[in-house]
């Protein structure tokens, strides 16, 4: 299968990439169980260094990212309420593949409105799929 699993996480209440949040990657297994892949923190520009998934790694299946949301901005010294509104997010998500496009996934972009209704702060996840490193866009369907 082709292509890469990368994600991006802003952080709209400071309006700056999330630096140093921790994301788990699992997958599914057929049977039910959910079985660790990576852990990773991500970097100045709110990325991870590396694909989650590289090409190499990726298989059909069903996957779930875990952002470590409550215990970032406990770091950035944002005060939260007690248990806080969202702590770890899960987004579970499946890879396969669609006849006449290879093993092109569409990029879904995830917008967490957290804390919204008390002012408090937003927290917007893009996690991408691309076929192509250097492609910046799917082909249209059809």
């Amino acid at each position: 299968m082709t292509g890469k699993l990368t994600t991006h996480v802003l952080d709209l209440y400071h309006g700056r990439p999330a630096k140093e949040m921790q994301i788990e990657l699992w997958y599914k297994d057929p049977g039910g169980s959910r079985n660790p892949l990576r852990r990773v923190q991500t970097n100045d520009d709110g990325r991870v260094d590396r694909p989650l998934l590289a090409e190499n790694e990726m298989k059909p299946g069903v996957y779930e990212l875990v952002f470590d949301v409550a215990a970032y901005f406990l770091a950035q010294k944002v005060e939260l309420t007690t248990p806080p509104f969202l702590d770890r997010v899960p987004i579970r998500f499946g890879i396969g593949c669609r006849s006449g496009l290879g093993s092109i996934t569409p990029t879904p972009t995830i917008t967490f409105p957290c804390w919204s209704l008390l002012g408090h702060t937003a927290l917007t996840v893009a996690v991408s799929l691309r076929e192509h490193e250097k492609s910046d866009s799917l082909p249209p369907e059809g």
